[in-house]
Parts: structure tokens; C-alpha cells; sequence
């Protein structure tokens, strides 16, 4: 049951009438498409509906129910769609009162088999801008997404509003075996076994849509294998034990042997590798590898003879971009003869299936390929402008245009930034177009700026705002309250047609971008992103600062963040990165960075940093993190001026050793009791006048 015991209302009367409608079949059902019932009006009433469906699905399959709210008490609570990943349901129930998660929607309904129904509870409102509720924030993304559904033939509408019966009159599915054509699932099978038996050894890279049968493929391929050969060491990761359900019901399926499959998570897998004594499994299987952090995929080659990676591309893990644009090329580059495979047919519902194509685009997730043109464009046929909201909502070529450049062209697109794009407060567009075609593409963020009040609150450390990211980070590395009631934009995405790429219009977009920011009197433009050399020379080259080079890998790209700067109102930029801190102890800090970043990072870096002994109390205060100021400890250890007898501190800055290392020696019980006791042992040298203050 959906809802709690004292909130039902299921009366005998209404059971009745709902038995006259089961012998009523449904087109939709015969051809094995799903069913979109918008039930919208008041919350409670909203909740009640949905409950009365639910009762009657639950005995044709498997639900589920997605909600923040406790009134429904069968509520998934699901906040990450690591979840919902390689599961199935009969029927989905999508709380949408509370806001509308973009990401955690389109893989919900990818779980949906041909036939179930997808029920989506909402306000009935005509405008999302009156809705006074987190929906108002997403007014734009929700009204043009209502509008689409009105379009779609197969929606039905339920609203409190009419004095329908819709309860009654609604057209059940039936129960039934859904026929599965596997033709493409079994040429895949027939591919992976001449991998397997020839030999070869190079990994696997396995993509799909959602629905288009990875997961029963690979249930199937290793019950075969475990049916041939029962001793063979096979083990799974996957973000969720969860994911697997598909794939270990079409193992067990196919497999005759009572041999069980390993399973470990991301995080046990990683330990596992780490180990020394750990012997080589014979085959990896990686599912939902798009939404495993990169540096853990590497790691994975290393631990089986055979690794197969598996995973959705088409946006809904947020990440599917970033494992094909990266992790793929970089696959190629390593094993020549990678075995690449693609599933496009959908299994899991019908070809006729008309939700499909009507939440890719409710979501953004359109992927045309744009169009190539044989000669250069000329920089003087780009016509660079901006694009306001209104514009994009009212031009749906030119929405698709815009996103569907940023999606090929950027690792972390995500149906949450299609609706940032449509709703974000503080952001500007800019374009740049030859003609009616889209070339260019840049997302900007409007940051900083903060009052009197609002600043003195994060110095002290009582507030740490989400977003603004560029006078956070100059505030860390300078001190200097100043610097966060200045103006930034952060260029959040930028993006130039393939085609039209090596030809500068990346630096002419950059300069027309600058020259707007200047006319409105912008303290700075700025960026973050993973760096890679090619990257990170683009930006330098154009006289952009570093003021912060991450310490831990970014999941989606496996790349250390860095953070640029550029002043446009002859701003000096405080506490720039030097080049001695970048070199200081690089192996402990940043491990496995990518080759040559240092090296191009460096080159427009200062030569010597300024010790700041108020970035070391800033420590003991628990605002920056001891790697911050690393550099700073280093210094003053190595310059033997600076006396410590503390053991933990010489482990931690002389000896490098690790943070298992460290928790082990110094009998520290985890990560929070050696940060804390990390603050004591600098807090203690404060103290005792082991660091001068020359501020």
C-alpha cells in the first residue's frame, strides 16, 4: 500500500465499481507501450489516487514509488539514481510536489517495462511561476515540460478540478509475459565468445540507451561461461548492488551451476586493489561503469585478466558523457584491439513506444549529431549575442541547438543543467552563430558580490554558501575579505562545434564574453574545470591565473580541478599559485596527475609563493583543509627555522606518509580523529611559538 493505514480510503463501494473495469483492454498494452497518467491537484488528494492505482498493480508486477514524503509509506526515498540503475518495474509512482530531481526522473522511467504505467503527481497549476513552492524555482523547465506532455497523445489526465470518475473509468493493463527480441542481444553474445575463445584479453566496452538489454545480455553471457567453465573467478562492481538485479536474473536464468557470482561495490573494490595479496580474477564485469568514478576504473584493468565495461551513454547517469568521451579514447590508446559494442533496439518496451522520445526531449536528451561543414568558417560570419530564457523556451530549434552542443561537447551534461538552462538564477547564455546554426555555446555564473553581513558569516565559518566558486576560492587563498563582495562570472560551460574547432573561435567567444563583462562593470571572469594540458593552455594562453589546483581527482572526468582567474578592472589577484607549491611534495598531494598539467600549470604561475601564516590559523579554525597548507608547513620545516617534535606532523608533512598510514601508527580511529588531531598538533605549535606571526 502507498499510503499509511490512517490515511486510506479504499471503501468497499469504490472496490466494486473498480471490478466492472477489469475486463477493459488497452492498445497501449497489446503493443507493449507504457502509460502516462497525470494525476494533478491537491497533495493529499494526489497521494490518495495514486494509492488506489497502486492497489491493483501491485498484484500484475513490481512498483515503485519515488517521494520525499512519509505520507507515502512505501516511498523509495531514492536521492541518488545510483538506485535506480539496472532495475526493472511494473509501475512507478513520481512524487513531483517537492521539486522535480531531472536526473533521478529520466532514470526512474527508464526502469518502466513496455505496458507498466508511470503516475506523476503534481499541483494543478496553469503557470509554474505562481506555484510559491520549489516548483517556482523550476517554473520554466516544468511549464514547457507540460506542455510536451499535453502534446503526447497517450497522456491521461486526471485533475481534482473535473468531476470525472477517473478511478473508475481508467483502462488496466493485463498481466501478461512481455516478448523479448533478442536478435541484437544474441549477435552480441555470438561477438563475445570469439573475444573469449580466440584469446584476446583487450577489455570489452559494452553501450546502450536505456531498456536496450546490457544487463540481460551480460546475465546471459557468464551463466553460459560458468556452465562451460565452473572454476573461473568472475566478479561484479556495480555503484549499487541494486543495479545488478537485471543482470543476476538472467545469470541465474541461463546458469545451470549452483556457482555464485562475487559481488563488490566501488569503494571494497578499490580496497581490494590495494592489497597486495589479492589474487587476479579471471573476469571483471564493470555495470553502470558511466557512474563509477574514472580513477576506480583504472584500477580495474589491474585486478582481471578480462575486464568488460557496461554502461548507459544517453545522459540519464548525469556521467555517461564523461565515460564515453574519456574513458573510451583512453581505452583506445592503451588496448589497440578493444572489443566495442552497441545495443540500439529496446527490449524492455515496445519500438513503438511513444514515452521514450517524449521525456528525451522533456529532459534534453536529444543527441543530433550536428551538421559538418567541408570549409572553415570565417570568423567574420560568426555573429556572437546573447540568449535570454525567454528566447530559448519560445525557439525549440534553437534550445536543441544549444544543449545538444554542450552535451556532445562537455563530460558532466546533465538533464539537471538542461534545467538549469531553462531556470537558473545568476546565469547568462551566450552563443555564437554562422547564420541559423549554432557554433558556439557558453553558460555563465554570476558570483560573488555579498554584503557586509553575509561575508563576515563565512569568515567565521557559519555559513558555507553553495555555488560561487571563484570567491570562495580566492577568498581561501588570499585571506582577504575583500575579494568576496567583488563581481565574478564563471564561464561554467563553453563549448565549440567539432568542426568548427582549431580555428580560434574558442578565443575570439572567450574575448567577446570578457568585453560584456567589462561594459557591466565584472571584477573578474574565471573557470573550473579538470585539467588537462590541452586545456588548461587554452585558458593560459589567453593570460588566465591559476589560483587552485584540486588535491583529489574529479569522479566524472578523473582529472585534478583548477581554478583561473583573470582581472578585468586592474584587480591585483591575491594569493595567486606559486610554483613552488605546485612542485612541493606532488606524488603525496596529487598522485597520478595527469602528465604535463604540472608543467603547463607552472609555466604561468609566480615563481615563490608568500609564506601567510594566517592561512595556517585558518586551519587549526577548520576552514581550510591541511592540504591547503601543505606547502606552508613544508616550507617552514625544510627552511629549519621552525622546530617540531610532533611526531604526527613530521609523519604527515617529512615522511608523506598516507592517511591509513598516519590513522595506523598514531592509533587514530579514522579520518575525523586524525583531521582533528592534525588541528591540535598546529594549534599547539601556534601556541608555543613555533611559527612567528610576520603578518
Amino acid at each position: 500500500m502507498l499510503l499509511n493505514s490512517q490515511e486510506r480510503l479504499f471503501d468497499s463501494q469504490v472496490r466494486t465499481r473498480s471490478t466492472c473495469c477489469e475486463k477493459r483492454h488497452m492498445k497501449v498494452n497489446q503493443e507493449q507501450e507504457r502509460q502516462l497518467i497525470m494525476i494533478c491537484g491537491a497533495r493529499l488528494w494526489c497521494y490518495r489516487q495514486a494509492a488506489m492505482v497502486a492497489s491493483e498493480l501491485d498484484a500484475l508486477g513490481n512498483g515503485m514509488c519515488i517521494s520525499k514524503q512519509l505520507r507515502l509509506a512505501e516511498a523509495d526515498n531514492l536521492h541518488h539514481i545510483h538506485h535506480v540503475l539496472g532495475t526493472e518495474c511494473d509501475w512507478l509512482v513520481f512524487d513531483g510536489f517537492d521539486g522535480v530531481d531531472a536526473n533521478l526522473l529520466g532514470t526512474a522511467v527508464g526502469t518502466l517495462v513496455g505496458g507498466g504505467v508511470l503516475l506523476w503527481l503534481m499541483p494543478e497549476l496553469d503557470d509554474y511561476q505562481c506555484a510559491e513552492t520549489p516548483l517556482e524555482l523550476q517554473a520554466n523547465f516544468l511549464n514547457r515540460a507540460l506542455r510536451l506532455i499535453n502534446q503526447f497523445e497517450g497522456t491521461q489526465w486526471w485533475r481534482q478540478s473535473s468531476s470525472e470518475h477517473f478511478f473508475e473509468q481508467w483502462r488496466r493493463p493485463v498481466s501478461r509475459q512481455r516478448p523479448l527480441h533478442l536478435t541484437e542481444q544474441d549477435n552480441l553474445l555470438i561477438t563475445l565468445w570469439d573475444h573469449y575463445e580466440a584469446g584476446n584479453t583487450s577489455p570489452v566496452f559494452l553501450t546502450a540507451d536505456r531498456g536496450r538489454g546490457k544487463s540481460a545480455a551480460l546475465g546471459r553471457f557468464l551463466g553460459e561461461l560458468i556452465n562451460r567453465s565452473p572454476a573461473l573467478s568472475v566478479a561484479i562492481t556495480a555503484p549499487n548492488r541494486r543495479n545488478i538485479q537485471t543482470l543476476m536474473r538472467f545469470y541465474e536464468e541461463t546458469t545451470t551451476s549452483e556457482h555464485r557470482l562475487s559481488f563488490y561495490p566501488p569503494d571494497q573494490l578499490l580496497a581490494l586493489s590495494r592489497d597486495s595479496s589479492t589474487k587476479k580474477l579471471d573476469l571483471l564485469v564493470v555495470d553502470e561503469a558511466a557512474a563509477i568514478p574514472a580513477p576506480i576504473l583504472d584500477k580495474c584493468l589491474g585486478m582481471a585478466n578480462w575486464v568488460i565495461f557496461s554502461s548507459t551513454v544517453h545522459g540519464y547517469e548525469g556521467a555517461g558523457r564523461a565515460f564515453t568521451l574519456r574513458f573510451q579514447q583512453r581505452l583506445k590508446k592503451q588496448f589497440p584491439n578493444l572489443l566495442e559494442a552497441a545495443l540500439t533496439s529496446p527490449i524492455r518496451w515496445s519500438d513503438t513506444d511513444g514515452m521514450e522520445p517524449l521525456f528525451n526531449s522533456i529532459l534534453g536528451l536529444f543527441f543530433d549529431e550536428q551538421p559538418v561543414y567541408q570549409s572553415a568558417l570565417e570568423h567574420a560570419l560568426i555573429r556572437y549575442r546573447a540568449v535570454s530564457k525567454a528566447e530559448l523556451l519560445a525557439d525549440e530549434c534553437l534550445l536543441k541547438q544549444v544543449f545538444g552542443l554542450l552535451v556532445a561537447a562537455h563530460y558532466q551534461t546533465t538533464p539537471s543543467d538542461f534545467c538549469f538552462l531553462l531556470d537558473g538564477k545568476h546565469s547568462r547564455l551566450y552563443v555564437g552563430q554562422s547564420q541559423a546554426r549554432v557554433v558556439a555555446v557558453a553558460m555563465i555564473v554570476e558570483e560573488g558580490q555579498w554584503s557586509a553581513e553575509f561575508t563576515e558569516d563565512v569568515i567565521r565559518n557559519q555559513r558555507r554558501p553553495i555555488g560561487h566558486r571563484l570567491p570562495q576560492t580566492h577568498y581561501r587563498r588570499s585571506l582577504d575579505a575583500n575579494v568576496l563582495s567583488q563581481s565574478y562570472w564563471r564561464i561554467m560551460r563553453i563549448a565549440v562545434a567539432h568542426d568548427c574547432q582549431n580555428n580560434g573561435i574558442g578565443h575570439s567567444f572567450v574575448k567577446y564574453i570578457e568585453s560584456k563583462a567589462k561594459e557591466l562593470n565584472i571584477n573578474y571572469v574565471g573557470t573550473s574545470f579538470g585539467a588537462t594540458p590541452k586545456l588548461s593552455r587554452f585558458w593560459l594562453t589567453q593570460n588566465y591565473i591559476p589560483v587552485h589546483l584540486g588535491f583529489r581527482k574529479e569522479q566524472a572526468s578523473g582529472c585534478y580541478s583548477l581554478v583561473l582567474l583573470k582581472s578585468l578592472m586592474s584587480t591585483l589577484i591575491k594569493g595567486r599559485l606559486a610554483r613552488s607549491e605546485l612542485l612541493a611534495s606532488p606524488a603525496k598531494l596529487r598522485p597520478q596527475i595527469e602528465h604535463g598539467v604540472i608543467d603547463t600549470v607552472a609555466a604561468s604561475c609566480v615563481a615563490e609563493g608568500e609564506l601567510n601564516h594566517q592561512r595556517i590559523q585558518a586551519f587549526v579554525d577548520g576552514y581550510l583543509a591541511f592540504n591547503d597548507i601543505y606547502w606552508e608547513l613544508e616550507t617552514l620545516l625544510r627552511g629549519g627555522k621552525t622546530q617540531i617534535n610532533n611526531g604526527l606532523l613530521l609523519d604527515a608533512v617529512m615522511h608523506s606518509y598516507s592517511t591509513a598510514e598516519l590513522c595506523q601508527k598514531h592509533q587514530l580511529a579514522g579520518k575525523k580523529a586524525l583531521k582533528k588531531a592534525l588541528r591540535e598538533a598546529v594549534d599547539k605549535l601556534l601556541a608555543t611559538g613555533g611559527v612567528e606571526d610576520k603578518m
